[in-house]
C-alpha cells in the first residue's frame, strides 16, 4: 500500500475498492455531515503511510495531554494514545481489502470508531480477553514496526483495553457486521469518573466517598452513569472475576450504597438515593438529592415520581415518546421526560416504535451502539 501511484492500488490487479476515510463529526447540526474529512481526492498521495500520519495527530489531539514527569523530562504519550495508535494500526493492518467496502475511522465528540471490512480473525470473547489476532497483512504489520509506531503493531487488544481503563473511559465495545462483513470498534470518550458523577455521588453519601477502594467507586460511578450495573457488566469493567465482582457487590450492599433488585444470575443493582436519610434530620437527604444536575439524576433515578407513574395506554405512551424525540435523544433522557424505566423502554417499547417506523435511530447500523439515541422518524 505505500506506493506512490493510486492507480496501481486501485487497478483490477490490486484493491479496485480501496479508499481509506477519515471523518470528524463535530458539529451540532444534523445537516452537517462531517466538519473534517481525509480521503483520496487526488490532493495527496493517497497510500496508508500518508493517511496515517495524516489522520493519527487529528484523532491524538482529542486525547487529554495530563502533565506527567519521567526522569525530569515531561511525557506527552500516556497508556492512552498507546491505546488510540494500536486501534487505528489494526484498522489498518487487519482490514480485508479484497472485499467491497473500505476503511472508515469516525472522530465524534464522544467517541471514536474504526470500521474495516473483514471479520474478526479470533472470538470476540478472545479479543476482550487481550487475545493475539493472526494477522490478516503481514507486510503491512512489518511497515508499521520499522517505521516505530508500535513494537508489533497489531498484536492484540491488550494495550486498547488497558489503555482506555487507565483513562477512567467506559469500556471499548468491538462488533461484528456482516452484509458487508466489518469489524467495528468503539472507543467511547465519556469518563466514568466525571466531575459531574463525583459531585453526584458526593451529594448522596458524602465527601468521604472518593476515598473508597478504587474498584468500589467505580462500580458506584457506573451505576450512576448507567442507571444500574449487574455482576456481568461489572466484569467487563474492572476486568474481575465473577467471584470477585459478586464479594465488591455485597459489600457494596451491606455498606449501604447499593440496593440489591432481582434474584441470582438476574439480579441487577442501583445507587440507594436514601444513603442518608437515616443520617439527617428531616428532609434534608431529600433537599440535598433535589438540587442535584437533573441529566444526572435522571440516569440513577430507579423510577419515576408516583404522580408519573399513572399507567398510560400503548398510544399515550408512544404519543408521549415521539413528543420527547424532536431531536435525537438518548435512551436515559427519554425515559426522564416520559416517566418509564429505562429497562421497559430498552426492552419494550422502543424496538416496537422502531420496528413501526415510529422512531429512527442515530447509528441505523449499529443498534447496540454505546451511545445510540433515537428521534421521531419524519414524515
Amino acid at each position: 500500500m505505500c506506493i506512490r501511484d493510486r492507480d496501481s492500488i486501485t487497478d483490477a490487479y490490486g484493491c479496485p475498492q480501496y479508499f481509506p476515510d477519515y471523518r470528524e463529526y463535530f458539529s451540532s447540526n444534523p445537516d452537517d455531515r462531517w466538519t473534517d474529512r481525509i480521503c483520496p481526492d487526488g490532493t495527496w498521495e493517497a497510500n496508508l503511510f500518508q493517511f496515517y500520519y495524516r489522520v493519527y495527530p487529528k484523532l491524538a489531539a482529542a486525547l487529554p495531554k495530563p502533565f506527567a514527569l519521567k526522569d525530569g523530562i515531561r511525557e506527552d504519550e500516556t497508556p492512552t494514545h498507546t491505546a488510540l495508535r494500536e486501534a487505528f494500526i489494526n484498522a489498518l493492518v487487519h482490514c480485508d481489502y479484497s472485499v467491497d467496502s473500505n476503511i472508515t475511522i469516525e472522530l465524534h465528540k464522544d467517541c471514536y470508531i474504526f470500521s474495516n471490512p473483514g471479520s474478526l480473525l479470533l472470538s470476540i470473547a478472545q479479543y476482550y480477553q487481550g487475545g493475539n489476532s493472526v494477522c490478516r497483512n503481514k507486510a503491512l504489520q512489518t511497515m508499521f514496526m520499522l517505521i516505530g509506531s508500535a513494537e508489533k503493531a497489531g498484536s492484540g487488544a491488550d494495550k486498547i483495553m488497558q489503555g482506555w481503563k487507565k483513562a477512567n473511559y467506559r469500556n471499548p465495545r468491538i462488533e461484528e457486521i456482516t452484509h458487508p462483513d466489518k469489524v467495528v470498534l468503539t472507543l467511547p470518550l465519556v469518563s466514568l469518573l466525571s466531575d459531574e458523577v463525583i459531585s453526584y455521588l458526593k451529594s448522596l453519601f458524602g465527601e468521604d466517598i472518593t476515598s473508597i477502594e478504587h474498584n468500589k467507586l467505580m462500580t458506584l460511578a457506573t451505576c450512576c452513569s448507567e442507571g444500574e450495573v449487574t455482576n456481568y457488566r461489572m466484569q467487563l469493567v474492572l476486568d474481575k472475576h465473577s467471584a470477585d465482582i459478586t464479594k465488591l457487590l455485597k459489600e457494596l450492599c451491606n455498606d449501604r450504597y447499593l440496593i440489591p433488585e432481582g434474584i441470582g444470575r438476574g439480579t441487577h443493582y442501583r445507587i440507594n438515593k436514601k444513603f442518608r436519610e437515616r443520617e439527617l434530620p428531616g428532609n434534608v437527604a431529600s433537599n440535598v438529592a433535589s438540587n442535584v444536575a437533573s441529566n444526572v439524576a435522571s440516569n440513577v433515578a430507579s423510577s419515576p415520581d408516583k404522580e408519573r407513574r399513572r399507567r398510560l395506554s400503548s398510544s399515550e405512551l408512544h404519543t408521549a415518546i415521539l413528543q420527547a424525540c424532536v431531536d435525537f435523544e438518548s435512551l436515559e433522557a427519554i425515559a426522564n421526560k416520559v416517566g418509564k424505566s429505562l429497562r421497559y423502554l430498552k426492552n419494550r417499547a422502543i424496538p416496537i416504535m422502531v420496528a413501526e417506523g415510529l422512531l429512527e435511530r442515530e447509528y441505523p447500523y449499529m443498534p447496540k451502539h454505546p451511545h445510540q439515541r433515537y428521534r421521531a422518524k419524519k414524515r
